[in-house]
């Protein structure tokens, strides 16, 4: 996790967002589909990766 809030997974940058800065965040991949927890297990959020670009965007809210 980078100081401002982007973590990288296999090549792709992901945006948790700043606040999330310097936090311990789990990724769990399947396939072009990716989920970021928190430390406490929490879903942060989702998205499902384009493997044609390194930057992937913000995550969309957990459900």
């Amino acid at each position: 996790m980078s100081s401002n809030g982007v973590l990288a997974l296999g090549g792709c940058s992901i945006s948790v967002g700043r606040i999330r800065a310097g936090q311990q965040i789990t990724v769990l991949r399947n396939g072009d589909h990716a989920t970021a927890y928190d430390g406490d297990g929490d879903a942060l959020g989702h998205l499902t990766l384009d493997l044609t670009k390194r930057y992937q965007g913000k995550l969309h809210d957990a459900a």
